[in-house]
């Protein structure tokens, strides 16, 4: 048994006897602080929405400074409150969450990412799929984000969120915008559109099937003119 598990089964047999104590609203595992500085020792601790001096406290309120031969510490906590979620397709204001629904005006919804700093200006910025916020590369400068999605009751303007800003890197995944196809693509073997090929890359890839089918034609044809006409025998 470890040292953690060891801890743990020491915060389950005495939980009930420190949350009976006033001020008390959880106990947990951690690291003991001294005199604001912490330690790598491992102690039980109790939660308190108010740190109190030990003269304020009686004899029944105070954590004792050891239980089963076990540290403790008292951490302030402040009061603690359930935290209740709105379903991840509700309207999120003014701060919007990740893993909620959102997507560009013409799409069903999606699923924002995340909330990302740009490195030189630190703008933030909503994070999540080039099919979500770019319409597969479709999305004009200035298209309107919405949340929640389209599909969820999203409308132009009541629930614009953010308008796409056009950066591919950072409101989009790493699809390209003026290449196509990526270098990544290009390894695929040339049967078929591979997945994620928007449609204006569509007409570039059949062209290359259709050449590359042309070219394998071709240096067939090189080949057998090329062969040696067997020697005809003898009459």
């Amino acid at each position: 048994m470890t040292v953690l598990q060891q801890m743990l089964q020491v915060q389950a047999t005495f939980e009930s006897q420190i949350l009976s104590k006033p001020n008390v609203v959880g106990v947990a595992v951690g690291l003991k602080e001294t005199e604001g500085v912490w330690t790598d020792t491992i102690a039980l601790v109790a939660l308190v929405e108010r740190k109190l001096p030990l003269t304020a406290l009686s004899a029944e309120a105070r954590i004792p400074r050891q239980i089963d031969s076990i540290p403790t510490d008292v951490y302030e906590v402040g009061q603690l409150k359930a935290l209740q979620l709105l379903p991840p397709t509700s309207r999120f204001r003014p701060t919007i969450p990740p893993g909620v629904s959102i997507g560009h005006f013409a799409i069903t919804a999606g699923t924002l990412g995340a909330v990302v700093k740009d490195r030189i200006t630190g703008e933030k910025l909503l994070l999540s799929n080039n099919h979500v916020f770019a319409n597969s590369n479709d999305a004009q400068v200035g298209d309107s984000i919405l949340q929640p999605g389209p599909a969820d009751g999203g409308q132009t303007p009541a629930t614009r969120s953010r308008r796409w800003n056009g950066t591919s890197r950072s409101a989009t995944s790493k699809m390209p915008t003026t290449r196509c196809p990526t270098r990544a693509t290009r390894r695929r073997r040339l049967t078929r559109s591979p997945a994620g090929v928007t449609r204006r890359c569509r007409r570039w890839w059949r062209s290359r099937i259709q050449s590359r089918a042309s070219a394998g034609a071709t240096a067939a044809w090189l080949r057998r003119r090329r062969r040696k006409p067997r020697p005809r025998p003898q009459p």
